[in-house]
């Protein structure tokens, strides 16, 4: 089955033309996603949550790609709400709100999120990590940003150079 995705783009520079796509019903998620990453990167940050709320199935991508959006264009309460109501998290979806919390300031958040996704036993990878302790460099808290490391020693990703670059920033800025 195919189906046919119009979605006018009023007023752009490109003479007004209008986007048609023609998707099957497996790919509707995919080209909607792509269809809000492109109004975002365009600074229509509103159409892109237009064209989201429209569409009734999100994958993990789709949901994931909206919070950043979200955050992008500060809208934070939006991308709070919109994760608290994803009902299956992947470890992605943690990564895009603690990177999200800590590029919009909500530096305090971040780490009360990781400690979050600890106590639902989660696997973190390098990501997580460094983020966390980019977190505690940001506020001065070479302790905790320490222990962090000292897990990140204990799982054995200390050696790989995003962690590692993390604890150089917790360890200069501080």
């Amino acid at each position: 089955m195919v189906i046919h995705v119009f979605y006018g783009f009023r007023d752009w520079e490109f003479s007004g033309a209008n986007c048609f796509l023609v998707v099957d019903c497996e790919n509707v998620a995919k080209a909607s996603q792509r269809m809000c990453d492109t109004y975002a990167k365009c600074g229509r940050p509103d159409e892109a949550a237009n064209v989201f709320n429209e569409v009734k199935v999100h994958d993990n991508v789709f949901l994931n790609s909206m919070i950043t959006i979200y955050f992008n264009s500060n809208r934070i309460e939006e991308a709070r709400k919109l994760f608290e109501s994803t009902p299956y998290k992947r470890l992605v979806s943690w990564n895009s709100m603690l990177i999200g919390l800590i590029q919009t300031g909500c530096l305090v958040e971040a780490p009360d999120l990781f400690r979050r996704m600890n106590r639902m036993h989660f696997r973190m990878d390098k990501f997580s990590f460094s983020s966390v302790i980019s977190a505690y460099a940001r506020i001065t808290s070479v302790e905790l940003g320490e222990q962090i490391f000292a897990r990140a020693v204990i799982i054995g990703i200390e050696c790989d150079q995003i962690v590692s670059a993390s604890l150089i920033d917790l360890l200069i800025y501080t």
